[in-house]
């Protein structure tokens, strides 16, 4: 790569990333790129960027598009080859999405979804340790039948 194609496929600290996936459900999956990397990178063509603007919470948009991801938004102007789902760059600008125009609320809106989220993924950890530890207990009440016994 060029040092001014690096510099335009770069990825920055709140850069809202789009993936391609391996199907229509899939595509359009969100992450947001923290930095967390000393080295600088680039993206390549099985991702979107998505550069928000001065009046647009980046947490907000990852919001936004992860709702499209799930509610096949994405996968309706997605297209299909054998092994991917494409959304393309075309197809996602030309997608109309509203949302808050103050950069406020959209803040307001992204923080109380991310705390769902967190707390979602915490309940969601307890219910797994709690199907571990059911999973054990059955396992002590009703051994295998080819166990020996203690």
């Amino acid at each position: 790569m060029t040092d001014a194609e690096f510099s335009r496929f770069e990825i920055l600290d709140g850069d809202v990333l789009l993936n391609e996936g391996q199907s229509l459900e899939l595509v359009g999956r969100t992450s947001i790129y923290r930095g967390q990397f000393s080295r600088r990178y680039a993206m390549q063509n099985q991702l979107l960027r998505f550069r928000a603007s001065p009046s647009t919470c980046p947490e907000f948009a990852a919001q936004a598009f992860r709702q499209c991801q799930k509610d096949g938004t994405f996968a309706s102007v997605a297209t299909q080859t054998t092994s991917v789902a494409h959304l393309g760059s075309s197809r996602f600008r030309a997608l109309v999405l509203t949302w808050p125009p103050s950069l406020a609320e959209q803040q307001r809106i992204a923080s109380r979804l991310t705390n769902l989220d967190d707390i979602i993924a915490a309940q969601t950890q307890k219910l797994a340790a709690l199907k571990t530890h059911k999973k054990g207990l059955m396992q002590q009440l009703f051994p295998s039948p080819e166990e020996p016994n203690s």
